[in-house]
């Protein structure tokens, strides 16, 4: 599998098609968005004395309770509101990829009807994949737990424990680490089944188990591949916020508000939202074009060799195709051999009719 080859494909496709950086950013506000509030309060004596608009603030929240409850709710919905959407976008994309891929139009409603369309098994896939996941996570933390609920009271109770969440620690870290690793490319390439293939949640996660099976060495490399790209583009990020956290520090060094701070920082977060859709967008492209070319081999083209052919001239708009050129003249007979000296050597002589 040409692995270069798929990754500037990608790449083309996504810098040509704007409409994917759309739908790159809502595929990737999975996580609900929840809101809350809680009430901290000090007495005057506590540090020196509590500043007097920490009581307002508090007094405020005291007073509007309604309010924040009416606020978190609100969040709470519009988290919910972009986990459906960022369920529609995935499938959308994965669909626009191979529309692009394939050279036909890229429209941003298409998208959206197949994203919808496979809403359902898009989230069931997802549903169907975390959930045993999820249940061994819980296990592990319980068994890192229960240690600490006995009797601490002599030294050999406390080493068993000790011993007990190391061994939860040594087992369970690179189960759930290799575990997510695999679940995740199980979902990628089982939501590309259901959406590019059309088959239902629970026979895209069986084909989907088939195929990394079969395709181990492609996956984990074009995934190592996906790896680099992911630390630079962190590495990118994290010296881009490091500018503006500097900058915004050194705005409010000396001054007693904190708002020049928060503007970076509030900027910084507008700025970094293009890079991300650019991002999602790209990944979600490359793991397409991954998958159909292990799935659909027959639609790489060979390469011939190139066939001589001789010179012809552009023909002009318009202008009738030229004619043939005439078959070349049959080559001449080969002359008499010759005599001694180069000379022709005559007939002989016929024979009188009278005899002697």
């Amino acid at each position: 599998m040409n692995y270069t080859g798929i990754i500037k494909r990608a790449w083309n496709i996504v810098w040509r098609y704007r409409i994917l950086w759309l739908f790159g950013l809502l595929a990737g506000s999975s996580g609900g968005t929840s809101g809350g509030s809680s009430n901290y309060s000090t007495g005057r004596g506590d540090f020196g004395g509590t500043p007097d608009y920490f009581y307002d603030i508090e007094r405020w929240f005291e007073t509007n309770v309604g309010l924040i409850i009416a606020i978190a709710v609100f969040l709470l919905l519009i988290g919910l509101a972009f986990l459906l959407i960022s369920i529609a976008a995935k499938g959308g994309l994965i669909y626009l990829v191979r529309e692009a891929d394939e050279d036909r139009p890229v429209r941003g409603g298409a998208g959206w009807s197949v994203g919808f369309r496979n809403w359902g098994r898009v989230f069931l896939i997802d549903l169907l994949l975390m959930l045993p996941f999820l249940v061994v996570s819980l296990i592990f933390a319980v068994l890192m737990i229960v240690p600490f609920l006995g009797d601490f009271s002599n030294e050999a109770a406390t080493a068993t424990a000790g011993l007990g969440v190391c061994g939860a620690l040594a087992i369970g870290v690179p189960l759930l680490l290799v575990g997510g690793i695999v679940v995740g490319i199980l979902e990628l390439y089982a939501t590309r089944f259901a959406v590019l293939h059309d088959v239902t949640a629970v026979a895209s996660i069986g084909q989907a188990w088939q195929l990394f099976k079969s395709r181990f060495k492609d996956t984990v490399l074009m995934g190592l591949l996906l790896f680099g790209i992911g630390i630079a583009f962190g590495v990118a990020v994290a010296v881009l916020a490091a500018i503006f956290g500097v900058v915004g520090a050194l705005a409010s060094f000396g001054s007693s508000s904190a708002i020049p701070l928060v503007f970076a920082i509030g900027l910084l977060s507008l700025i970094l939202v293009v890079p991300a859709a650019i991002y999602g967008a790209f990944t979600s492209a490359v793991w397409t074009l991954t998958f159909r070319a292990l799935t659909e081999p027959e639609r790489v083209i060979p390469v011939r060799a190139a066939q001589p052919m001789s010179y012809m001239p552009p023909v002009p708009s318009g202008a009738p195709a030229p004619a043939a050129p005439p078959a070349p003249p049959a080559p001449p007979s080969p002359p008499a051999a010759p005599g001694a000296f180069g000379a022709p050597i005559p007939p002989p002589p016929m024979p009188s009719p009278e005899g002697e």
